[in-house]
């Protein structure tokens, strides 16, 4: 069962609590019964030792309990809910007084005890300043944190057999084949009989080609030595 204060206090409160079965219901029997919820599995002469209320905050066992020594001094350390308020003696009752912290302030908290102002009577919630009664100090119970759930288990997936790939044959499709034509004969060049030219003209033409020329550079040559 997860450690739950206000679930313990509810099943302490008007209840007489005799763990030890000794001495009636006292008030270390409320912190018996409580340190046995902290630590299901453990009995209370493990956790917390023996003795009277006052003796328990140096024999309780610091392997389940942090210990914090009072100082009176510093107005900002208070006693967190669920820690064990141990009391020393005082006029009256040398035996100190022992009580389970349910909430706190700086004037002081509400326990949750048994017989000490309240002899043979039921266990009961109470507020009491700081300075009403001498405080050695208060132990802290070190409740184990709760192992994180599993993780939830995943099934594995269902192994599915692989289908069957059909074969398709393949269908070859040869394109049809168009036949060549047979290349058309080249025409042949058509032959153009050269007319040959009487060697007669070609004699006159050069003639007067000649005689121009000359004409030209005789006019050329009178212009030079100055005859023209």
């Amino acid at each position: 069962m997860a450690y739950n204060f206000q679930a313990w206090k509810k099943g302490a409160i008007g209840r007489k609590i005799d763990v030890d079965r000794a001495y009636g219901d006292q008030c270390v029997d409320v912190i018996m019964d409580y340190s046995q919820y902290c630590f299901p599995g453990h009995r209370w002469p493990e956790l917390i030792g023996y003795g009277n209320a006052k003796d328990l905050f140096r024999a309780s066992n610091a392997k389940y309990w942090n210990k914090v020594v009072n100082n009176p001094k510093d107005s900002k350390q208070v006693p967190p809910q669920g820690a064990a308020i141990v009391y020393n003696g005082f006029k009256g009752n040398p035996y100190g007084h022992i009580a389970v912290v349910d909430s706190s302030n700086v004037r002081g908290v509400n326990v949750v005890e048994q017989n000490g102002f309240n002899p043979g009577g039921k266990t009961f919630e109470v507020f009491r300043n700081y300075s009403q009664l001498p405080i050695i100090g208060w132990l802290i119970p070190r409740i184990p944190k709760p192992a994180p759930a599993p993780a939830p288990a995943v099934k594995p997936l269902p192994t599915l057999a692989p289908k069957p790939v059909p074969v398709v044959p393949v269908v070859v499709v040869k394109p049809p084949v168009t036949p060549t034509p047979a290349p058309k004969p080249l025409a042949q060049p058509t032959t153009v009989p050269l007319t040959p030219i009487p060697a007669t003209d070609y004699a006159k033409e050069n003639n007067t080609l000649l005689q121009k020329i000359l004409a030209i550079v005789q006019t050329i040559f009178n212009k030079i030595i100055g005859k023209g």
